[in-house]
């Protein structure tokens, strides 16, 4: 079966004014997780209420601020009141069919991103929607559970690498790497899946093989739609057109740049594989039936001599009336003599067609065939004596 995504998408209403927002009535309500930091403070609390923030904000260097879940319209309205966020892009927030890109505003720059979901048995994915300013990184995500963002919260307790000591660019760029990091282990589970697909196929095709195979294509192709996008939203946010990325950091989101790039190549790799794979499969399952076809075959051709025996000696001419009417039938040893007669018959043609290759393999020595033995190398055999 085709890859679906287990995401629910509220169908889209036409011709509503700019910035209207359509929320999802099952989405679930949202909640607030605030970690400020600097080099030597740190805030990490859930927060009930919007007016919350603005102390955190004045005291802290850095305050990110992760919303998760988008079911409560007036709440959204009055963080994007607080960042300062046009209604354009709290309206790409909420509808979920976004495809990964960097805008830039006049305090802030949005991003959204597709990130892997972690506990998911299938490949699915959830969208990311991250602001950046000054001093702060605002992320909305829909609310199901599970990120990839765990190991940058363990950094931040734990005061581990340089992020404690940059600013907000730095955090936008840490969540970004993870997001990018978290395809690779999906794309290994790829390699092992049609590493054994092919095995599989190779040894015994069956039916179920068609449906494995179509579903990794869909889901390659899930991957790749999150992640060939990303790839220019790298290449924006290391552009110098806007002061909110740090030089500094911009090294960083080169590195993030090549590892979207290798996802990219590793991911249509695979996708190449895959469809070889299926041309293996109708190959294979169509070798298979010709490999049928030729035993009915040879079955077929072994028992028409016979057939032609054993029609001869059934036709009812009377011996008694001439001598030359079926005068084996007078004979004491007809009976055992037909069938020695139609066993010699079988059992040569069976010789035949095992000679000729059509039944079976005939051991033959490579070296006579001019292959090798451990790989099946043609050998060229050149004659010193022999002249152009």
């Amino acid at each position: 079966m085709p890859h679906r995504s287990k995401r629910r998408r509220t169908p889209r209403k036409i011709g509503l004014a700019p910035g209207t927002l359509q929320i999802d009535p099952d989405a679930p309500k949202p909640r607030l997780r605030v970690i400020a930091y600097g080099p030597d403070a740190l805030f990490d609390e859930m927060v009930e209420h919007v007016d919350a923030l603005k102390p955190l904000i004045e005291k802290f260097p850095v305050v990110w601020v992760n919303v998760d879940g988008l079911g409560d319209e007036p709440m959204l309205r009055e963080i994007a009141a607080l960042f300062d966020i046009h209604t354009l892009a709290l309206e790409d927030v909420v509808n979920m069919n976004q495809r990964p890109k960097v805008e830039e505003y006049p305090d802030h720059l949005f991003v959204v991103a597709h990130m892997a979901m972690p506990e998911s048995a299938t490949l699915d994915t959830e969208q990311l929607s991250i602001f950046l300013g000054h001093k702060y990184v605002v992320t909305f995500q829909e609310g199901r559970p599970g990120d990839c963002f765990e190991g940058v919260r363990t950094r931040i307790r734990n005061n581990v690498g340089r992020i404690r000591r940059s600013g907000a660019d730095y955090l936008c760029y840490a969540m970004l790497d993870s997001v990018v990091d978290a395809w690779f282990p999906i794309l290994d589970g790829f390699g092992l899946r049609l590493h054994r697909l092919e095995e599989s196929v190779l040894s015994r095709p069956v039916s179920g093989h068609m449906a494995q195979i179509r579903s990794v294509k869909w889901q390659l192709l899930t991957l790749l739609r999150a992640c060939l996008p990303l790839r220019d939203v790298f290449a924006g946010l290391m552009r110098e057109t806007h002061d909110l990325v740090q030089p500094e950091t911009r090294l960083f989101l080169r590195d993030c740049h090549d590892h979207a790039t290798r996802i990219i190549e590793e991911a249509e790799t695979y996708r190449d594989i895959d469809t070889s794979l299926m041309e293996l499969y109708l190959s294979s399952v169509s070798n298979k039936m010709n490999e049928i076809m030729k035993v009915l075959t040879v079955i077929s051709a072994i028992f028409i001599p016979l057939t032609f025996v054993v029609g001869v000696y059934g036709m009812n001419f009377n011996p008694e009336k001439s001598p030359y009417n079926m005068p084996e039938l007078e004979w004491a040893y007809g009976y055992p003599f037909a069938w020695v007669l139609m066993l010699v018959i079988a059992g040569g043609m069976v010789a035949m067609f095992r000679r000729r290759g059509w039944l079976g393999r005939i051991d033959e020595d490579p070296t006579e065939a001019g292959i090798d033995e451990p790989g099946g190398v043609q050998k060229h055999h050149i004659d010193p004596y022999r002249t152009e």
